[in-house]
């Protein structure tokens, strides 16, 4: 079995268990670094529950939620000062009112169809855009059993922001305290969301440092089929965005999952092999 069989298996197993909503689809979340494979094990578990369980399942990645191209480019400059923000990712990126409206909708499901944005990660060299709308999912709610909600900051929540100036100011990053700051507040507004998220599964890197490598290896099989994007450097430079992002948060969305039922943990090696699932 490939490492991709054993964390599918799991999750399947996991899905099983969990007690179902009536009324509406199940909201199951996946959240997991870059690179760490959370978009091929959606995409896999979809096919899977299409095939063996005639299961209806739409999948939703927070990515294809990023502000478009013009409006990042606007928060950038409204912020100059605030490094992390000068590109998408991190929270503050999103159009988080959007995307609430559309797992509100799954979760309140009416005869109105739901558009679910696509992003392309591709545009102005690997800084993405917002694809056109003939790229959109257009979905009936009520016709859907499952919902696929995957995104590396899934299931994160906003630190108190004494307590994250304590850390940060003990970091190497205690130089962009007030950058992350900022973006810790912009973090409340994804809270609700996120409890819209009926259970979680958690990619989850043994070693945090996993993630450049994961993250470069995309890029370059992204590279390979369109034949363009982001040179190793930019690379580098654009996961330096995230990791205060997991050293502040990774450790509270663990303690969280641990142990929980409603929750399943994937501890990943260097290779993707899970070492550990509870």
């Amino acid at each position: 079995m490939t490492s991709l069989d054993i964390i599918l298996q799991k999750v399947v197993q996991f899905y099983e268990k969990q007690p179902k909503p009536e009324g509406r689809p199940f909201i199951l979340g996946i959240s997991g670094p870059q690179g760490s494979g959370k978009s091929t094990l959606a995409l896999t578990l979809k096919e899977a529950m299409e095939r063996s369980k005639e299961k209806a399942v739409v999948n939703i990645s927070l990515d294809d939620f990023y502000l478009t191209h013009e409006e990042q480019v606007n928060i950038a400059k409204l912020h100059p000062n605030n490094p992390l923000i000068q590109h998408r990712g991190l929270a503050g990126t999103h159009d988080v009112e959007f995307l609430d409206s559309v797992l509100s909708a799954f979760h309140n499901p009416t005869d109105t169809a739901i558009e679910i944005p696509a992003y392309d990660k591709s545009k102005f060299n690997g800084y993405g855009d917002r694809a056109d709308k003939s790229q959109w999912q257009v979905v009936s709610p009520k016709e859907v059993d499952l919902v696929i909600f995957e995104g590396w900051m899934v299931g994160f929540e906003a630190m108190d922001p004494c307590m994250l100036s304590v850390r940060a100011r003990s970091t190497k990053w205690q130089c962009l305290e007030d950058s992350l700051l900022w973006v810790n507040e912009q973090l409340k507004n994804y809270e609700s969301i996120f409890k819209k998220i009926d259970s979680l599964v958690q990619l989850e890197a043994q070693e945090i440092k996993y993630v450049y490598e994961w993250r470069l290896q995309q890029e370059h099989t992204l590279k390979t089929l369109i034949h363009t994007g982001m040179s190793d450097e930019e690379v580098r430079i654009f996961v330096n965005n995230y990791m205060p992002q997991y050293i502040l948060y990774l450790g509270t969305l663990s303690n969280k999952v641990h142990l929980n039922p409603r929750c399943l943990e994937i501890i990943l090696d260097e290779n993707r092999w899970p070492i550990v699932i509870h």
